[in-house]
């Protein structure tokens, strides 16, 4: 039965109080079922991955039973919307680490006692190369592939490569509600969703060349990290095209297991010279394949982490 004019008008003005309804819901829901875990099991270390839906109320009265608590905020503190989380409830934690380099510091305040940096990582049991059939390399393969949300950033630089064989794998809307494939140079690009999981990990292993763009590219001021793309395209075998930052140097070798562009334009000749010399990007890709699967792997960063931890007690 259609829903009036009238009853679409009303359910369009309650969206955005049903939206801060049901995250209130769900961050007291998700803290006090944290609380209740932490009575039972009585853990000697809480690791919060970012913890954006618990309440700073309920952190306090576990740090009464649990010490040392411990957060791996693994989003950029410069991503929109961080920094005022981060700033209020940072001073929950024991330690902090973050996957930014030092310099974010400097915009963002953090209070926990003991910063560090930590890169994310890949998982070496999840990605790895996918085993594909016809069907399934058709599917998903493409010359140039990029796998994320679509922000105006991103939308510049991806405009560079579009004509060469480009498939997009994202929502059909990003938080700022700034893309919309419709109207988008990019609509004939995108693949009319996102992929997730085990599919991108197929995406991975099946295009010539992925793409990886930070959100704060062509923006002012320093990329202070790098995303999670640099670990988990190069352990499942794909060969990456990321941009630049000085966070990238620390962690491969430039050139020889990592290509970096610096503009929309470097892009589309890197791209171009990549896609036409495929033993090239095999040769670079399984250099960064064993990088990344003995040394940027989440057991070797938690190994990192309870080296600090203990070094700091």
């Amino acid at each position: 039965m259609p829903v009036p004019a009238a009853g679409r008008q009303t359910a369009r003005a309650l969206l955005p109080f049903y939206d801060r309804l049901s995250k209130l819901i769900n961050t007291r829901l998700v803290s006090l079922r944290l609380l209740a875990e932490c009575r039972t099991v009585r853990p000697d270390v809480l690791l919060v991955i970012k913890g954006a839906n618990l309440r700073a109320s309920v952190l306090r009265r576990i740090r009464r039973r649990v010490r040392p608590l411990v957060n791996w905020y693994g989003d950029s503190l410069l991503t929109p919307g961080a920094a005022e989380f981060v700033e209020r409830n940072s001073a929950m934690y024991d330690f902090f680490f973050i996957i930014d380099d030092r310099r974010a510091l400097e915009r963002v305040r953090v209070r926990s006692p003991h910063v560090a940096t930590l890169p994310f990582a890949c998982d070496a049991e999840f990605h790895r190369p996918a085993v594909l059939t016809p069907e399934e390399r058709a599917r998903y393969g493409s010359p140039v592939a990029f796998v994320g949300t679509i922000l105006p950033s991103r939308e510049s630089v991806l405009g560079a490569v579009r004509d060469l064989g480009l498939k997009i794998w994202g929502p059909s809307r990003n938080p700022w509600g700034t893309w919309n494939p419709e109207r988008s140079p990019l609509r004939s690009n995108w693949q009319g969703r996102p992929a997730w999981g085990e599919e991108a990990v197929k995406i991975y292993s099946a295009s010539d060349v992925t793409l990886d763009i930070h959100f704060s590219v062509g923006e002012p001021g320093p990329i202070c990290n790098v995303t999670a793309r640099v670990f988990e395209v190069p352990a499942c075998g794909g060969f990456l095209l990321t941009n630049a930052c000085d966070q990238l140097g620390q962690l491969y070798e430039l050139g020889t297991e990592m290509v970096a562009y610096h503009s929309a334009e470097e892009l589309r000749s890197l791209t171009e010279y990549y896609l036409a010399r495929p033993e090239a990007r095999r040769t670079i890709a399984a250099r960064a394949q064993r990088r990344a699967r003995t040394e940027h792997t989440f057991k070797r960063r938690l190994e990192e982490m309870f080296g600090h931890l203990r070094r700091n007690d």
